[in-house]
């Protein structure tokens, strides 16, 4: 806990080398006191790479997700259990999964279309077609939230009813 990951400090380091090259080069009268041979030895230590034991999520685990009942209106907690199955079934890192748009997503063909030039922001802007797992009960809440996502939220979260509600201002013809 708490340690930069190896690519952090790297960066950390060149930006540090750079740093002391352009204050000698610049400043050569204050920076006198410091060797050139200094600013070279500076590198990474060579620390034993501690291996650690991936974690995943189980079908199971998805499983209990996407059974918790939630009322139809709540659009928030649908898309919550639509993204959790929709993460298992196609293994997307969540950074492109956020910025997927709908047009993006084949449920018929069980695709998935990472393309940056779609906006989807991929690991090294690479362009990946995905294929979905073919897991019937984990697609329901996919397909069921995909209904719902071109209707518009109250404040809450919820779906507006299409009857009006007390307090509701309308205007008539819209």
């Amino acid at each position: 806990k708490g340690t930069l990951a190896g690519v952090s400090q790297k960066k950390i380091i060149d930006s540090s080398k750079r740093f002391f090259r352009w204050a000698k080069s610049t400043y050569p009268r204050e920076m006198n006191s410091l060797p050139v041979a200094w600013v070279d030895t500076l590198r990474l230590s060579r620390q034993p790479q501690v291996s650690t034991e991936n974690v995943f999520v189980t079908l199971e685990e998805v499983q209990t997700l996407i059974s918790v009942p939630v009322p139809e209106n709540n659009l928030v907690l649908l898309r919550d259990q639509a993204a959790a199955a929709m993460l298992f079934l196609s293994g997307i890192r969540a950074s492109a999964f956020t910025t997927l748009p709908i047009s993006g997503v084949d449920l018929e063909n069980l695709t998935l279309r990472q393309w940056p030039e779609l906006g989807v922001h991929t690991k090294n802007s690479k362009k990946a077609t995905t294929f979905l797992l073919n897991i019937p009960e984990l697609l329901d809440p996919v397909r069921r939230h995909r209904g719902h996502a071109a209707r518009p939220l109250a404040r809450d979260g919820h779906r507006r009813s299409a009857r009006p509600q007390r307090g509701d201002v309308r205007r008539r013809g819209a």
